[in-house]
């Protein structure tokens, strides 16, 4: 990721301008560079074969660079290197001043790595910036009344997947928040509005997305006392139970249905409750 970051040389962590190849991620990869190159974008934006800069009106790149800079983050607290933290903190500053779009996940990986970068470095600037991602790029799609309340509004981002970026999102951003910020209440009540508009349906629907569905209700979980009192009752335990079991039967019939940092969260929390 450091090297590709170095490739891109504007600070994003880039994706990979691939034209040839089989199988839906291509497919995607190829759809993408041809519109661009329609339109006459692509020279603007490719370097060194990278994606390396946004076209405006959609600022994908905050998916790549949110998942590509916590993971970043992740790795600089196992193992101290400087150059780990380096590489995150200008993915950060990326996002920061990335564009807000009303794709609303979009906004959400990068208030994700914001929040984590100000975790990290207790930099003010990351803070502002992920308070402004969630006060215009996450909040203001989110339905407050009405039976849908707690999904945010478009189709798109109401799928689980994407419900439970939002989910993992928040969840980051309440963990630093000051607890006499002016701002926590909104947060506390956006969270509280999304877990409980999809958490029972676990249990009366079905399982949904589990890799995403996991993550965020594990940072949830991960929560100071103070904040999940705040939150009040939510299902998240008991939906996690719920993945729990599903991902264990699919292990004992050598069908994961879960992949690695998911079936690695769940082990966790299975531990934690013997101790």
């Amino acid at each position: 990721m450091l090297w590709a970051q170095s490739e891109a040389g504007t600070g994003v962590i880039p994706f990979p301008a691939v034209r040839s190849g089989s199988g839906r991620s291509f497919e995607v990869s190829e759809r993408f560079l041809a519109r661009l190159e329609r339109s006459g974008q692509l020279p603007s934006v490719v370097r060194n074969g990278w994606v390396s800069a946004d076209p405006a009106e959609e600022c994908g790149l905050q998916f790549d660079n949110g998942l590509g800079g916590c993971a970043l983050l992740e790795l600089h607290a196992a193992t101290q290197d400087r150059r780990y933290l380096d590489g995150a903190l200008k993915a950060a500053d990326w996002a920061a001043a990335s564009p807000l779009v009303t794709n609303w996940n979009y906004n959400a990986f990068s208030l994700q790595l914001l929040s984590q970068a100000y975790a990290s470095t207790r930099d003010e600037r990351h803070l502002a910036a992920a308070r402004r991602k969630f006060l215009f790029g996450v909040q203001p799609g989110q339905l407050v009344d009405g039976p849908r309340a707690g999904r945010w509004a478009d189709a798109h981002n109401a799928r689980p997947a994407y419900h439970y970026i939002m989910v993992r999102a928040l969840a980051s951003f309440l963990a630093v928040m000051p607890k006499d910020d002016a701002d926590r209440p909104g947060v506390l009540g956006c969270l509280r509005l999304a877990l409980r508009a999809r958490n029972p349906e676990f249990a009366s629907k079905g399982i949904m997305n589990i890799d995403s569905s996991v993550e965020a209700l594990v940072a949830v979980e991960r929560l100071p006392a103070a904040a999940r009192a705040a939150l009040g009752p939510c299902g998240v335990a008991e939906a996690l139970d719920v993945l729990e079991r599903h991902v264990a039967h699919g292990v004992t019939k050598g069908k994961s249905s879960a992949g690695p940092e998911a079936c690695a969260l769940l082990l966790e929390r299975a531990v934690g409750r013997r101790r």
